[in-house]
């Protein structure tokens, strides 16, 4: 009751500081803010208890594609109760969370907050999240963050990648978006990149002929799966891609 106290009183003060000091940085609020939100925050903290201040780096996310028609966020309108974050082997349950797909950050959006009556959005702390996952109707998303230091065979640009198929064959989506400027207004398009890893390092699969490069004498049995299959490779989700690569896998093993 206490803090819920110390909390309206925090709020109060942050409001004058947007009246009477508007050009006044208001990352600086939001810290203040945060570092008397530790209660509220353990509440979506399921798993561990105690601070999980470390998690936040007390960065305010500013939505800057209000203007654009295409939003470069993936799973912003999701249930807040279906994302789970795993940073330095601590474990964040029921958080409500969307992807940057232009700058590659994870975005906390904390709906018991409002600051000018928004919800309160903090960029993630991207140095100490090890994955995180949306739990949607019929799939489960999960994300890692790959880089050369952690894995030497890793060729592509640090970030965080969707792992759409791991075993002895790895597949990993980059969801990125673009910007163009149209009519004066910087527009974002969605332009997700799939990867394969069979063998040392990752490869770009935008046709069909790339993707089959990648399996050398089998290519003409995974060919043959395809036409069988019916799959269009240039619309193939990520399920479809999946099955193909376990198909390899079964011809590798049965040999």
């Amino acid at each position: 009751m206490l803090m819920g106290f110390i909390s309206g009183i925090i709020f109060v003060i942050s409001g004058l500081f947007f009246n009477f000091f508007p050009k006044m940085k208001r990352s600086l609020v939001v810290i203040v803010v945060l570092a008397f939100s530790v209660n509220g925050l353990s509440q979506v903290q399921l798993s561990v208890p105690g601070p999980d201040n470390e998690l936040i780096n007390g960065k305010e996310y500013f939505p800057y594609y209000s203007r654009s028609r295409n939003k470069p966020v993936l799973f912003a309108n999701e249930g807040s109760s279906r994302s789970v974050i795993t940073a330095t082997g601590r474990k964040y349950d029921n958080l409500s969370l969307f992807y940057d797909t232009y700058t590659g950050e994870v975005v906390y959006m904390d709906t018991s907050r409002l600051i000018n009556s928004n919800v309160l959005q903090i960029v993630l702390n991207r140095n100490i999240i090890d994955s995180f996952s949306y739990y949607l109707p019929g799939d489960t998303v999960t994300f890692r963050y790959f880089s050369n230091t952690d894995d030497t065979t890793f060729n592509l640009d640090d970030g965080f990648y969707e792992v759409a198929y791991e075993n002895k064959v790895v597949c990993l989506i980059k969801h990125r978006s673009v910007v163009h400027e149209k009519n004066g207004i910087d527009e974002y398009y969605y332009k997700p990149v799939t990867y394969i890893k069979a063998g040392d390092g990752y490869f770009n699969t935008r046709t069909i002929r790339q993707f089959l490069r990648f399996f050398g004498d089998k290519e003409g049995k995974l060919k043959e799966m395809i036409r069988k299959q019916k799959v269009n490779f240039r619309k193939a989700d990520k399920k479809q891609i999946a099955a193909l690569l376990r198909n390899y896998e079964q011809l590798m093993l049965s040999q």
